[in-house]
C-alpha cells in the first residue's frame, strides 16, 4: 500500500513539473526579442574600409607620418552600428580622419587640435 502510494506520489511529480517551468521556446523568443530591439546606447565607432573601428580615446598630438584619407560624412544613431565607409554613431561630421601606415589597426579622428584614437 505505502509502495503504491508513494509510486502515484512520484508520477503525479513528474507530470506537473514541465509546467512549472520557466517559459516555453516561444515565450523565451519573445524575451529576447525584446532585450535586443531595447535602444542600448554603443560603444563610439567608426567604419571605415568595412571594417569597425572602435573608440580608445585621444592622442593629444599631431603625428607626422598619418596620412589624410577622408571625412566623416555621415552618422547614426548612438544605439545602432555604423554601416558604411566613412559613418559614425558618435558625431564628428566633417572632421578628418587619418591612417598612420605604421598602425594599421587604427585609425585617428582629428577634432581641433586633438586627434582622437579608434582600432579594430
Amino acid at each position: 500500500m505505502k509502495t503504491a502510494r508513494f509510486f502515484i506520489i512520484i508520477v503525479a511529480l513528474l507530470l506537473l513539473l514541465p509546467s512549472c517551468s520557466r517559459a516555453s521556446s516561444s515565450d523565451a523568443n519573445l524575451w529576447d526579442d525584446e532585450i535586443n530591439d531595447a535602444d542600448w546606447e554603443r560603444t563610439p565607432m567608426i567604419m571605415y574600409g568595412g571594417e569597425l573601428y572602435f573608440s580608445k580615446g585621444m592622442l593629444e598630438s599631431h603625428m607626422d607620418a598619418m596620412q589624410q584619407v577622408g571625412r566623416i560624412e555621415d552618422t547614426v544613431s548612438r544605439t545602432k552600428c555604423p554601416a558604411k565607409h566613412l559613418q559614425s554613431n558618435c558625431g564628428y561630421v566633417g572632421c578628418t580622419v587619418f591612417v598612420d601606415p605604421e598602425q594599421p589597426g587604427a585609425i585617428y579622428v582629428q577634432d581641433g587640435e586633438l586627434y582622437l584614437i579608434f582600432e579594430r
